[in-house]
C-alpha cells in the first residue's frame, strides 16, 4: 500500500518552492478540517516551504478544472461503459486530461492520522477563503501556525490559528513544563514519520452503496 511519498507524489525532507491549490467550497469534499490540515503537514514534513489552500467564492466557482471535466464527459457520456477499466480507456483519449487510475490501497484515514497531531479550526474554516503555512515564518515558539484570511482585501485581516495540538501525539514522551515541549516540537517531523507505519490505517474499501447498484 502507497502513501504519496512513496508514489513520488510529494518529497520528503527536500521541501520546494511554494504549492498552491484552488477549490470550490464544497465542505464535504474540501472545506473541512481534515483537508485543512495538510496545509500545514506538508509545510510540517518538508515536502514545500510554503503552502496555500485557497477557496471560490459562492457563485464564482467555475474555473479550468470545471472545464477539463466537460471536456472528459464527450469520450464517455454516449458510450456504454461498465467497467473502470473501459472508462479510463475512454478518457485516456483526451489529448488534455491525464488520467491517473487508484486502487482501493490508495486510501488512508487521513483524518484520524493528522488529528493525532493537528488541532480543529473551530468556527474559522466558514468565513475564510485563505489558509496558509509558511514553515519558517509561521513557528511562533512551541507553535506552528496557520495564516486564515476571509480574502486579499484590505479590510479582511489576517487570522492566526495555532496549528499544532496541544497535547499531540508522542508529547508524553517529553518531559512536562516549557523544556519538555520545545523538544517535543523539535521532534515532531521524526514523530509524524513513524507514526505512519502504526497509526495511518488503509481504509476498508466499502462498495457502491445499495442506492447506486439499484440504479445501475
Amino acid at each position: 500500500m502507497k502513501i504519496p511519498q512513496q508514489s513520488g507524489l510529494l518529497g520528503a525532507g527536500d521541501p520546494v518552492g511554494e504549492l498552491v491549490i484552488f477549490f470550490d467550497k464544497c465542505s464535504g469534499q474540501n472545506k473541512n478540517n481534515t483537508v485543512l490540515k495538510v496545509v500545514t503537514f506538508l509545510c510540517e514534513m518538508f515536502s514545500f516551504k510554503k503552502v496555500q489552500f485557497l477557496f471560490h467564492v459562492g457563485g464564482h466557482t467555475k474555473n479550468a478544472a470545471d472545464r477539463l471535466f466537460n471536456v472528459l464527459n464527450r469520450f464517455y457520456r454516449l458510450r456504454n461503459l461498465f467497467t473502470m477499466r473501459q472508462l479510463f480507456k475512454a478518457l485516456a483519449a483526451s489529448d488534455s486530461v491525464t488520467i491517473q487510475p487508484v486502487t482501493a490501497e490508495d486510501f488512508f484515514d487521513w483524518d484520524n492520522f493528522l488529528s493525532l497531531f493537528y488541532s480543529d479550526l473551530k468556527g474559522k474554516i466558514k468565513i475564510n477563503h485563505i489558509f496558509r503555512c509558511n514553515i519558517d515564518a509561521n513557528r511562533v515558539g512551541n507553535q506552528i501556525q496557520i495564516e486564515l484570511q476571509e480574502s486579499n482585501l484590505a479590510q479582511h485581516q489576517v487570522v492566526r490559528h495555532n496549528s499544532s495540538k496541544c497535547g499531540f501525539f508522542g508529547r508524553d514522551k517529553y518531559s512536562k513544563g516549557g523544556k519538555g515541549l520545545k523538544l517535543a516540537m523539535k521532534n515532531r517531523h521524526a514523530e509524524i514519520t513513524a507514526a505512519k507505519d502504526s497509526k495511518l490505517a488503509a481504509v476498508d474499501a466499502s462498495g457502491i452503496n445499495i442506492y447506486k447498484r439499484v440504479k445501475m
